[in-house]
């Protein structure tokens, strides 16, 4: 199950206000609560949000993997980067989840560049967004129910095969 869009709002309105561009799971007062609207398990413990390029990630500091799980605004023609870096360290995204581009209503398509290392596409993943075109990676092995959901918009998929 992915964050809903109130607490990733939350979340990107907290590192607003005190000016920062990661928040820690570690630091979060009442890991109950965030537990309960769990982003995937093995993401919550010892974890950081960051945002680049209007893109919303969690960090996996043990396996140094990083999720899309929201966006800030994001629109146009958006690319999801094979990794990012966070402190010196390379963070390959492995997995777009839960609602990251839900509603996004200002978005045109949504690629992969050929090295890309994303697996798994996560249900509602692109929700009622307004993409029209979407290429994806032959790296996928995992779609999930639903990962398309309400996308009327959409009139072309394409699949490229990695390089």
């Amino acid at each position: 199950m992915g964050l809903s869009i109130p607490f990733i709002l939350f979340l990107l309105d907290l590192l607003k206000s005190k000016n920062k561009q990661t928040f820690s799971f570690n630091k979060w007062p009442n890991k109950s609560f965030l537990s309960k609207m769990t982003i995937n398990e093995k993401l919550i413990d010892q974890n950081e949000i960051i945002i680049e390029k209007n893109l919303l990630f969690v960090l996996n500091n043990e396996e140094k993997i990083a999720s899309v799980v929201g966006n800030e605004s994001a629109e146009g023609d958006i690319i999801i980067p094979r990794s990012i870096k966070y402190k010196k360290q390379e963070y390959l995204i492995k997995c777009i989840m839960k609602d990251a581009f839900e509603s996004s209503d200002i978005i045109n398509s949504i690629r992969f560049p050929n090295d890309s290392e994303i697996r798994i596409i996560e249900r509602a993943a692109f929700a009622n967004s307004s993409i029209k075109s979407l290429t994806i990676p032959s790296s996928i092995t995992e779609l999930k129910e639903g990962w398309l959901l309400g996308t009327h918009d959409l009139e072309q998929i394409q699949i490229v095969e990695n390089k």
